[in-house]
């Protein structure tokens, strides 16, 4: 998969710029009930300032499986470093982060909407930063519907 994007912030111009994304990975069956996910993904922010530039690879792991009672479950993690190409102006240094991500979703594959299923996900968003002030911790609690093929 490949995205590009093109940015403006009117109030802040500095920020403006080209996004790339490329994803690559896959979803491999270990039985007819369960799979694992490998990925690999590099995203490149070309802001005008250098600061607001930065280079990220990330990893991402993930385990589904279908459990009886119709339920189905998984677990994913992308681990993931970014590099920032300007000294941060607040502080005087570079700026590195690892921003991790973990979710686990569990679905009920046999109640139906119109052909879409109910999931819960929850995430930790971990965010290290070498600069503390850009270091955060963050969970999130998604109630959707998806569609399973």
């Amino acid at each position: 998969m490949f995205e590009i994007q093109e940015f403006t912030y009117p109030m802040q111009p500095r920020r403006n710029g080209e996004v790339f994304w490329l994803y690559t990975g896959g979803r491999f069956l270990l039985s007819p009930s369960s799979q694992i996910q490998v990925g690999l993904d590099w995203y490149v922010d070309r802001a005008n300032d250098a600061a607001f530039r930065n280079n990220s690879l990330g990893l991402t792991l993930g385990y589904f499986k279908d459990w009886s009672w119709g339920l189905s479950a998984g677990l994913t993690a992308r681990l993931a470093s970014i590099e920032y190409d300007g000294i941060q102006p607040l502080f005087g240094e570079y700026r590195n982060d690892d921003f991790n991500t973990y979710s686990a979703s569990v679905s009920k594959r046999d109640w139906r909407v119109f052909e879409f299923i109910p999931m819960i996900t929850v995430s930790v968003f971990d965010n290290r930063s070498s600069i503390d002030f850009y270091s955060f911790n963050r969970t999130q609690v998604l109630f959707s519907f998806t569609r399973r093929l």
